[in-house]
């Protein structure tokens, strides 16, 4: 039960994110803790990366929340990443993510 209850919770944030994305709804700012956004994308954001490619993450242990719309924030960690893997022409290296004040 609590699977299908997060795939629901999932599907819902993928919605409202894609309303943001139209313009058809307006984002939803909470404090927000920038480091657990990151920690949450880590596996998810390996995925869409090369093979040959890593992800390094330094998050700074004492990050103040800050006031965002996680949705928009978790769109913004995975189009950095995926910017920066195609910057990289062999499609191998070391992808650095740094969190600080």
């Amino acid at each position: 039960l609590s699977d299908i209850v997060e795939a629901a919770e999932k599907a819902a944030s993928l919605c409202q994110k894609m309303l943001t994305f139209a313009g058809r709804s307006f984002s939803r700012k909470t404090l927000t803790d920038l480091n657990q956004i990151v920690r949450d994308m880590q596996g998810p954001l390996q995925s869409i990366l090369p093979r040959k490619m890593t992800l390094e993450f330094e998050l700074h242990p004492y990050l103040p929340t800050i006031l965002a719309d996680a949705g928009q924030m978790n769109q913004l960690l995975l189009n950095l990443i995926t910017n920066a893997s195609e910057s990289y022409p062999t499609k191998e290296g070391i992808i650095r993510v740094k969190t600080a004040e």
